[in-house]
């Protein structure tokens, strides 16, 4: 895993904000995930248990690219993320066991569709802005 120099002042800043939203947004999906399935609140606009999890974890998945786009190297970067948010998802999916949720394998699918999704689309606007 080979780390990305940081040069400047403004690189390190842009790293420590990216570190900053993955952490955030790790944060948000725990204490969604703390709320017992009886007391999860009704969505009217997105009703579809896996359709959550891939947006939840498209938007997680956005901010893991951008920060491994500034970490990591672009040769070790996909497979970083790639590994970062299945573990997270992971962990994600047996702690919803504590709180009387389930643990569903098709969750994690959902979960990693959406990082998928997510590094595609950051992938594809990067190179089409030629960073």
């Amino acid at each position: 895993m080979k780390r990305k120099p940081t040069d400047s002042t403004d690189d390190r800043r842009q790293l420590l904000k990216w570190r900053l939203l993955v952490i955030t947004g790790a944060a948000v999906i725990f204490v969604g995930s703390s709320i017992p399935g009886d007391s999860m609140p009704a969505l009217r606009i997105l009703t579809q248990d896996k359709l959550m999890h891939l947006l939840e974890y498209g938007v997680f998945g956005l901010l893991l690219a951008n920060w491994g786009r500034l970490e990591f190297t672009s040769s070790s970067r996909v497979w970083i993320v790639l590994v970062v948010a299945a573990l997270f998802a992971l962990s994600d999916e047996f702690h919803q066991l504590l709180v009387g949720r389930s643990c569903e394998f098709y969750d994690w699918l959902a979960d990693m569709v959406g990082v998928s999704l997510a590094l595609g689309f950051t992938s594809l606007y990067y190179r089409r802005r030629g960073k």
